[in-house]
């Protein structure tokens, strides 16, 4: 039930007529390695398999923390913090420390325009990020080390996956001839902007490794699950691995009490170039548990550097939200 509802996802997509299968699709949650200087290590594996990157483990650096509040679902504001007016206006993205995000609008010296709505507080705590782009995340030299290629039809692609709408927005490539990233047009991509709820998948020609920059979320990584039985791909950035029962997603998913009856967390395999393991939050007995309901073990986990995919049943969009599995002392 549950493999057939997630090959039905991607049953559709081909690329100007190359048909992924599910294997190529889902495949490789990477073998990441977080560093301290704040690079990961991203092996990519050729023969047309691919690599799931998650925008969610590694952002641009923040420009902006501090307290505020939400007074209207579209506004936030915060005391005297000295913006320049419209400096973050649609470049720049704010997030609250519970997880919920929404692109700036527009902004004053204390107040900012939001895209989409937040919970309205009196007290929140926030941050402001720049919008990522291919560039930026990649280089515009493509300094992450990419295979580049004359046209679209070799080299690595860079595939732009969309929980909020389950379709692909665009394939990219770096054009090593004119030294740009573009699409499959051949157009200018550089500029194309990432947004955190946005799951990256480079389809490799060949095997090799890519190195991405970008701040690691030290006080808890997040994620946004789509709902009715939407796909979302959420990381885990950190250098160890986190148990299934600790990732804290009972928060934002809803139990049962059957597998058939809930959420689901689907763990990949690299290796296995399968789905190793399909989880629930079992609420009879308030433990998650396998699809043969056996309770999950100190051994089930997401492992370091990997993305899990979250098939989300239930109605409605969720912020996750996962705490660091270490601690940390500035």
């Amino acid at each position: 039930m549950h493999i057939c509802q997630t090959k039905f996802i991607f049953r559709q997509l081909s690329i100007l007529g190359l048909a992924m299968t599910i294997t190529s699709l889902l495949s490789a949650s990477p073998e990441m390695m977080t560093l301290p200087v704040g690079v990961v290590e991203v092996p990519i594996v050729g023969e047309g398999k691919t690599a799931f990157i998650s925008q969610g483990g590694l952002v641009a650096a923040r420009v902006f923390e501090g307290p505020g509040a939400v007074p209207t679902a579209t506004s936030l504001t915060a005391d005297a913090p000295g913006w320049v007016p419209g400096a973050y206006a649609g470049t720049h993205y704010v997030q609250l420390n519970g997880g919920e995000w929404s692109v700036i609008t527009a902004n004053s010296s204390d107040a900012l325009t939001l895209e989409s709505d937040l919970p309205i507080s009196p007290s929140v705590v926030f941050k402001i990020h720049p919008l990522q782009t291919v560039d930026g995340l990649f280089g515009a030299s493509n300094t992450a080390g990419f295979t580049g290629g004359a046209d679209f039809s070799s080299g690595d692609l860079l595939a732009l996956w969309d929980s909020s709408l389950q379709n692909y927005l665009g394939f990219l490539y770096y054009n090593s001839t004119r030294e740009r990233w573009e699409d499959a047009a051949n157009n200018y991509a550089g500029g194309t902007i990432l947004y955190p709820d946005e799951g990256l998948l480079v389809i490799g020609s060949a095997s090799g490794t890519i190195r991405i920059k970008g701040e690691v979320q030290l006080d808890g990584t997040v994620g946004v699950l789509a709902g009715e039985g939407g796909m979302s791909i959420v990381p885990n950035p950190y250098a160890s691995p986190v148990a299934i029962k600790d990732a804290a997603f009972e928060g934002a998913l809803s139990g049962g009490a059957t597998f058939g009856d809930a959420d689901w967390l689907l763990v990949w395999d690299n290796d296995l170039q399968s789905f190793s393991g399909y989880f629930y939050y079992d609420t009879d007995d308030n433990t998650w548990k396998d699809a043969s309901n056996n309770p999950a073990t100190e051994d089930d986990v997401i492992v370091p550097g990997s993305s899990i995919a979250v098939i989300k049943n239930s109605v409605g969009v969720a912020t996750w939200k996962m705490s660091a599995p270490f601690t940390f002392t500035k």
